[in-house]
């Protein structure tokens, strides 16, 4: 218990106590606000939460809470979990999506002896014991938040944590000693600046490294670097002249001791195609270079200021003193266990693609977040609620930067590309056409990783062929083809949208995968000479087995023996056909507003295009076969299967047949599943045959 908390949150730390038991919290909107203008310190948390602020404030509800052990992680830890329930519902059912772990309790394991959980009659067991290196005191240390955000000390712990970071991190410190960025703006004093080619200064920079920026442009029209102001820029200009998030930066700078600060806007010719392309490529070794990585997270624009308010009472884990009944009392302390979620995962920076290369790419990373310093490198993770690191439960190294992926094996480092991909896919682009060179840095990271023993093809390794071409859409957002030709469509880069993989399934029984059909022959035409960038067009040759299909809402139908379409039963008796339903499923690439598939690339097309698979003069335009409902030419081709409890599943393409000056080629459209006997055998039934994917 504690004074820092309300009557209703204190009830979780006294009495009887059952683990996952839900009981009543706060009955109102009104009494949880209050409770937080009060000083709670866990109300405080609810009410500054993403999961608040979704909430429809007009809505009447109320809340339970419960405790839980804190899956997957070390004992001692629990989940105080509290969800918001719909007026007159059970306690016990929580209205979907609001489910929020919002509080982690810690145990001051060498104070009052480590809390072990176990679930036995789903009660809370403790037993003595002590572990003075997983001490939580620690990771907290003796410092104690700045109340305000314009407070001169706010970022004198920032200060700590690098050097820190540059004598003790061996993963850390892999920059090149003689690497430059084209351009540099220069920290004169406190108020000017001037942006400098650094090939003129290269006597006087040797001494001195540089800092990099992430940040989000927004709408506002701000100062950039232009070829009609490249010569005033480098000349000088006041520093107060420059857009918030970048005056905030420079402050980080001049306490920091660093001279020069790598801003995109500024060093890159922003009315200059050429410059750009140029410096667009380069930008994995300007990011790769710098010492540190400014992140302004809490600004979603480039006006706006990351440190504007705090709530400082909320930053550091607050002690409690636990009277359960039938246990000794213990000392715990409260967290908050979303607080990287709110403050950097879902911050307005997180949602820009162009930033997932930044922050993986640079091996510190200092984040300004709405409520706090935020710290990430190769070895450590830290922010001013645990200024010492990340207790090791709540750590998640190796998400987020780049360097410490070097001492992976080839699968571990194809399975962090999976998740390196969906994270960027689910990303912002305010240029779609930038989708390939926003990526291509952490593209040529992983080339250098792998070596010449695989192949980057359209954002896909050659070695993941065919398993990797089983990727989707998810339908939490539109997801469509955009109107000029970008990459080809059995890659995910010829989508905006989130997508996800689907070609490592958690159950497969071990050694079942196996793959349908392979992969003879890939090519690509990028659009220079770099094969990480903008591509001209692409293709694939493979030999599969293709069925005719139609579509009944999100399951397949197939041909039977009289060519007609339909739906593929569930086994052979009649009496059992009503399970054909749960037998197959459709995921189209597409869910757009129309209903239908969009993606046509092919009516510029000619031959000698197809000779090459190059398409890059070619537009999008409505499918004619989805618009006019002519399915004749539409076809499963299976990809994979596996085993899951001795039954069959499968994953494939669903494909578009399009005939061009006599050739026949083939574009994806969706993905398919299916399992069991039955309808696998008849996926498989027509012979194999050379096909082309464009």
């Amino acid at each position: 218990m504690s004074s820092r908390l309300c009557s209703s949150c204190n009830l979780a730390f006294a009495g009887s106590q059952l683990l996952k038991q839900e009981q009543g919290h706060h009955g109102s909107r009104e009494t949880i606000m209050a409770a937080a203008d009060q000083g709670c310190y866990v109300c405080g948390i609810i009410t500054r939460s993403d999961a608040w602020r979704a909430m429809n404030a007009d809505a009447k509800f109320e809340s339970a809470w419960y405790l839980d052990a804190l899956s997957g992680n070390l004992s001692g830890w629990f989940n105080l979990t509290i969800d918001a329930v719909g007026v007159g519902q059970d306690l016990t059912e929580s209205t979907e999506g609001s489910d929020e772990d919002l509080v982690t309790l810690e145990p001051d394991r060498v104070a009052h002896g480590h809390v072990s959980t176990v679930i036995a009659g789903d009660e809370v067991l403790t037993k003595p014991a002590h572990f003075p290196d997983s001490d939580i005191k620690e990771t907290i240390g003796a410092y104690a938040p700045p109340k305000e955000s314009n407070n001169p000390g706010l970022l004198d712990l920032g200060y700590q944590w690098l050097p820190g970071c540059k004598t003790e991190h061996s993963t850390c410190n892999n920059q090149s000693t003689t690497f430059r960025p084209t351009r540099l703006l220069e920290i004169i004093n406190q108020n000017h600046g001037r942006v400098i080619l650094t090939k003129e200064f290269e006597d006087e920079m040797s001494s001195h490294t540089y800092a990099t920026l992430s940040h989000c442009w927004g709408t506002a029209r701000t100062l950039r670097l232009l070829t009609s102001n490249i010569d005033h820029l480098q000349w000088g200009t006041n520093i107060s002249q420059l857009p918030a998030s970048y005056q905030e930066a420079i402050s980080v700078c001049n306490r920091f001791g660093f001279r020069y600060i790598w801003i995109d806007s500024l060093c890159i010719i922003q009315d200059s195609p050429e410059d750009w392309r140029r410096e667009a490529m380069a930008m994995k070794d300007v990011y790769r270079n710098s010492t540190m990585n400014i992140a302004a997270a809490a600004a979603a624009d480039n006006t706006e200021a990351s440190f504007t308010s705090r709530h400082a009472s909320t930053i550091s884990p607050l002690p409690i003193n636990t009277q359960w009944e039938g246990h000794e009392p213990a000392k715990f302390y409260l967290t908050n266990a979303n607080a990287y979620r709110d403050e950097v995962g879902s911050s307005p920076l997180r949602r820009r693609a162009w930033v997932v290369q930044e922050i993986w790419l640079s091996s510190r990373n200092l984040y300004l977040t709405s409520n706090q310093l935020w710290w990430e490198c190769c070895e450590r993770e830290a922010s001013e609620a645990y200024p010492e690191g990340l207790p090791e439960e709540l750590s998640s190294i190796g998400s987020h930067t780049g360097y410490g992926k070097q001492r992976y094996d080839a699968a571990g480092l194809h399975h962090t590309w999976n998740r390196l991909v969906e994270t960027y896919s689910a990303c912002n682009l305010t240029v779609p056409s930038d989708k390939m060179v926003a990526f291509a840095g952490i593209a040529q990271h992983f080339q250098n990783l792998l070596g010449s023993g695989d192949v980057y093809i359209a954002g896909i390794w050659r070695s993941q062929l065919p398993y990797a071409l089983c990727w989707f859409s998810t339908k939490e957002h539109r997801a469509y083809r955009p109107s000029a030709y970008r990459a080809p469509s059995w890659s995910w880069a010829s989508l905006d949208g989130a997508i996800r993989f689907g070609h490592n399934p958690p159950n497969a029984e071990k050694d079942s995968m196996k793959a349908l059909c392979s992969v003879e022959v890939c090519q690509i035409h990028p659009a220079d000479q770099d094969p990480t960038g903008a591509l001209r067009g692409g293709g694939i040759v493979v030999n599969g087995r293709l069925t005719r299909i139609g579509f009944s809402n999100d399951r397949m139908k197939v041909e039977d023996a009289d060519g007609n379409l339909i739906r593929i039963p569930g086994a052979d008796t009649k009496d059992a056909s009503y399970l054909e339903l749960h037998w197959t499923l459709v995921d189209m690439d597409e869910n757009t507003s129309k209903g239908y598939a969009t993606c046509s690339y092919f009516d510029n097309l000619t031959a000698r295009d197809l000779a090459t698979f190059t398409m890059g003069k070619t537009i999008r335009k409505t499918n004619a076969s989805f618009a006019s409902g002519h399915i004749d030419s539409f076809f499963a081709l299976p990809i994979m299967s596996w085993n899951e409890s001795n039954r069959p599943w499968m994953k494939g393409l669903i494909l578009c047949l399009v005939e061009v000056e006599g050739f026949y080629i083939y574009q994806r459209v969706g993905r398919f599943s299916a399992r069991w006997h039955i309808p696998i055998s008849r996926l498989m039934r027509n012979p194999a045959e050379i096909l082309l994917i464009l």
